[in-house]
């Protein structure tokens, strides 16, 4: 009777040891995109963002404003909608305005600071965004998008013979192992991930402890995509142990042409190391262009909906006007 009860609670114990955070236990891209569903988007490019028609509509309702009657939001927004109509320079003089009309900031002043990096005038960024980030310590993505503008030319670089070193500032290889990415060292327990070790790693590699929540505000610094954040993003992936969501990362380096993309294919053999053969199915091409037309397909008709909306003088910003979109077209 005592062996049958023993057998039995093995089996009840086993669904949650197969689920359970252990190292290497993310059984698939879909368990990694649900720790990091942020970071899922930004690699397969799936985004809620809008499109260029609402921002053509944006700034022409603003334009019939008196710039007397604008508000903080007014210029934040007309900023924004320039950035994204690719009128970076535009953009940088509407925040010029907004700080002449209502006083500086530290936000007008890292606002102001990642247009110019969009205007590629790195070393005015840099400044800029280090003058936000000392006068708010505590916005570690302020210093992050300083670090990564004092990196300048290495955002947009993609000749090996100019590219020396990363947004990062650092080697990984050196300051962690030779073999983190088939190695990480951020190990996974039982109970949990071990955010102290994790951490540890980050302040090893002086970088903001959050980096998965501030790494992202680095892409707001390129005007188009350029292959630099996905490679760093790609190695602190690989660093975390998020092994697939690193490989996928590569892969977009190496499809804008990232300077090191002759050593991408071995760094994405490296973090398939860990995994066994059963849980490798989602590092391929196929899977990934798979992923990838899905999310631009889905935006662009995002996109089409906005348009059809803005015809019918729809509002894109009315959750109610958005529902059936939704509805009908799910996050793929």
């Amino acid at each position: 009777m005592r062996d049958r009860l023993l057998v039995l609670l093995a089996l009840v114990a086993l669904p949650a040891l197969a689920e359970c955070d252990c190292q290497g236990n993310y059984k698939s891209l879909a368990a990694e995109r649900a720790a990091l569903p942020r970071i899922y988007d930004l690699i397969m490019g799936l985004s809620t963002e809008h499109g260029p028609d609402y921002h053509r509509a944006r700034t022409a309702r603003l334009d019939a404003l008196p710039r007397a009657q604008w508000s903080v939001e007014d210029y934040d927004r007309y900023a924004s909608s320039q950035a994204r109509l690719r009128a970076d320079a535009k953009a940088v003089t509407t925040v010029d305005a907004k700080i002449a009309a209502l006083g500086a900031s530290p936000a007008n002043t890292a606002l102001r600071g990642r247009y110019l990096a969009r205007c590629r005038r790195y070393g005015e960024a840099a400044a800029a965004l280090a003058e936000a980030a000392k006068a708010e310590p505590g916005n570690a993505a302020w210093a992050w998008q300083a670090l990564a503008a004092t990196a300048g030319p290495a955002l947009v670089v993609r000749a090996p013979s100019r590219y020396t070193v990363g947004i990062l500032g650092i080697d990984l290889a050196q300051h962690l192992t030779a073999d983190f990415r088939s190695q990480p060292p951020v190990t996974v327990a039982q109970t949990g991930r071990g955010a102290d070790l994790e951490a540890q790693v980050w302040r090893r590699l002086g970088l903001p402890p959050t980096p998965f929540e501030c790494l992202p505000s680095v892409f707001e610094l390129n005007a188009t995509d350029q292959p630099e954040p996905f490679y760093a993003l790609a190695e602190l992936l690989a660093a975390a142990n998020f092994r697939r969501l690193a490989w996928h990362s590569y892969q977009r380096a190496w499809d804008l042409e990232h300077p090191l993309s002759d050593d991408l294919a071995a760094y994405q053999s490296q973090v398939a190391l860990g995994l066994p053969d059963s849980e490798r199915y989602d590092l391929s091409g196929s899977r990934h262009y798979r992923a990838r037309r899905a999310a631009v397909d889905w935006t662009k008709a995002l996109w089409a909906y906005e348009r059809d909306l803005l015809r019918r003088d729809g509002d894109p910003d009315d959750a109610t006007a958005m529902a059936p979109f939704y509805q009908e077209h799910p996050k793929p």
